[in-house]
């Protein structure tokens, strides 16, 4: 969920922005029953921690997560508190109004990487500055309600899915971690004192524990960067969240913006993202400032003007971590990490449906091999044919290709330009498409970073376009490795169109700014170059690799010469390429239709 500001991100969807829960400490299995005599989150997972708990669960997942693949559906979160076996979730989103909303979970584990529990939604509780600020239960104290049940699925330590009813409204999100920074690792009951911790990752509450029940913050701590989820009740006793992206300002000190959202119902189908037309928008509200004192405690002081108020309120609350399973807690820290491999599929030239229904298409054939496991899908142009019409994409590319549209980075190629201004494209994948109907953005997934550029329009050296890609890569020097699409190949062995002189430019400053692969179309073929530079001369430490792919679904083309460095042709099926992205390396592999063995494939370290 972005919202707020944070490195690497784009604007409120360049915002970090989360959900964390924050769940009330202790055990018990009367405390439910006795009518949420404390926190509504402690209550509930005091029942649930009536029976044993795993000393140390395999895998951990504290932390703040959002809908996969990143960036898509940015302004919403969630955040895990996971501790034993027991996840404390707060979800961060909004009402059927585009009120910010909160909803909490204990989910208990049910089997490996699963866990599922009831949400809950407090409601009356004391205003955010109220003092004193009276604990559920007792007058004035907030009050739940079972709204739901969720569901929690991990694949793998960074992705997995959530599935929820609420009110009788059925969902199901694949989800994966936020990434702002080195990732920590988390571990429950490594560490007896907890004040020693130096990452405060982790889900905070007033001290000492439950005197304040009924809010919370959640911490999600990469590198010298706090992102904080505020979870409280308005002037008017409804709930309300806050977020703010901190970050370090001297030892133990993070300093930041308070921000309020509004957004899309938790429901809306699509779910715009921060940014584009109906997704969700932040108002600066106030400050915030986190001082630890150790590990276990902190002071959390804000200055907060909502909406109404004649004068800002300022207040400091002394906090501490909560604990749901004691005597242990999860402690986040060394090694720090960037998240585990991922999969991506790549393909060009797909939706060709005028001598075919979509169903009997080549586009329906290549769209049979993206799977539930292919967290992006990236297209290098020509996303559907002739002319790029919006009736082509309803009726040719969305009944294939649209099966996973809300996974798709899209790249702009010739045939979108048949019609004016692209209109079909950006219509069809609005701010997926990147800003302003440029045709060009970039952003960040897994620690690599992505590249989509617009090889019709804008393609002179020294071109807006250009400039904005030489700043771009010197933005992202600190990325793992980084990834370029562009319709046009540079280099190419096919009879039909051949190479793109007009490209090399553009491939000059991808080579420059350490750039690993390159994906392109255009010509409907497959073909692998080994690492090169601009002029075509092999570079197999600090070159580029060019992939061409346009195998999507359009009559393939025939090869003519093969280019020096071509290491690799193929075009006697369509199909896609499908690349497994890790820390520092990856692997390839060509798919084709029809099943076997995979055409093409390797592995690779990036040279940066």
């Amino acid at each position: 969920m972005n919202i707020g500001s944070r490195p690497n991100a784009k604007p409120f969807r360049s915002g970090a922005g989360s959900t964390r829960a924050i769940v009330p400490a202790g055990s018990g299995a009367g405390r439910w029953e006795a009518g949420l005599r404390r926190f509504l989150f402690f209550i509930a997972c005091a029942g649930l921690l009536a029976s044993p708990l795993d000393a140390a669960p395999a895998a951990n997942y504290q932390g703040l997560w959002w809908k996969s693949p990143a960036e898509s559906e940015s302004g919403w979160g969630i955040n895990f508190a996971h501790q034993g076996d027991v996840i404390f979730a707060t979800w961060f989103t909004y009402d059927l109004t585009g009120k910010g909303m909160w909803l909490v979970m204990a989910a208990t584990k049910t089997a490996s990487g699963a866990y599922t529990g009831t949400l809950y939604r407090l409601t009356g509780g004391p205003a955010f500055d109220a003092v004193p600020f009276p604990p559920v239960g007792s007058p004035g104290g907030a009050a739940g309600s079972v709204v739901g049940t969720g569901s929690l699925t991990f694949t793998d330590a960074d992705n997995g899915s959530f599935a929820y009813t609420v009110n009788g409204i059925a969902q199901t999100k694949a989800i994966t971690r936020e990434v702002f920074g080195s990732l920590p690792t988390c571990v429950y009951g490594a560490q007896p004192d907890l004040a020693l911790a130096t990452n405060y990752q982790d889900l905070w509450w007033a001290a000492p524990a439950e005197s304040q029940s009924g809010w919370g913050i959640n911490l999600t701590h990469q590198g010298d960067t706090l992102f904080a989820s505020w979870f409280t009740y308005d002037r008017d006793h409804t709930p309300m969240w806050l977020v703010v992206s901190a970050p370090k300002t001297a030892p133990g000190t993070y300093s930041g913006t308070l921000v309020r959202a509004a957004g899309p119902p938790f429901n809306a189908v699509p779910f715009p993202p921060v940014g584009s037309p109906g997704g969700a928008t932040g108002t600066n509200v106030g400050t915030a400032t986190f001082t630890f004192a150790n590990g276990n405690s902190a002071s959390f002081t804000y200055t907060v003007q909502l909406a109404g108020m004649p004068s800002p309120v300022t207040q400091t609350k002394m906090i501490t971590r909560q604990l749901f399973a004691p005597p242990a807690g999860t402690v986040c820290g060394e090694p720090y990490r960037t998240l585990t491999s991922v999969t991506i599929v790549v393909a060009a030239d797909i939706g060709q449906c005028f001598d075919a229904p979509a169903a009997g298409s080549g586009a329906a054939k290549t769209a049979a091999l993206v799977t539930p496991q292919d967290v992006l899908v990236l297209t290098a142009g020509d996303n559907t044919y002739d002319y790029g019409t919006p009736a082509e994409f309803a009726n040719c590319f969305h009944p294939t290709w649209g099966a996973f549209k809300d996974r798709i980075f899209p790249t702009i190629g010739n045939h979108e330009y048949y019609t004016l201004g692209a209109e079909g494209y950006f219509g069809y994948f609005g701010a997926q498409a990147g800003p302003d109907r440029r045709g060009y953005y970039s952003f960040d997934y897994g620690g690599w970073h992505f590249i989509s550029l617009n090889s019709v329009l804008d393609i002179a050296p020294q071109s807006e376009q250009y400039l904005w890609l030489k700043s771009d890569l010197a933005k992202s020097k600190d990325s793992l490795c980084t990834i370029a699409l562009m319709h046009y190949p540079a280099f190419n062995s096919g009879a039909v169109y051949g190479s793109i002189a007009e490209m090399r430019p553009f491939f000059d400053a991808l080579y420059t700014g350490g750039v690993e692969m390159v994906f392109s179309g255009h010509d409907h073929l497959y073909e692998r170059f080994a690492p090169q530079r601009a002029d075509g001369t092999a570079d197999p430490v600090r070159g580029v690799r060019q992939f061409v792919i346009g195998t999507g679904g359009h009559t393939l083309n025939p090869f003519g010469t093969p280019l020096p460095n071509s290491e690799f042709r193929y075009n006697a099926s369509w199909g896609i390429l499908r690349l497994t992205l890790g820390q520092g390396k990856y692997s390839w592999q060509f798919v084709p239709v029809g099943g076997g063995a995979p055409i093409d494939a390797g592995t690779a370290t990036c040279h940066q």
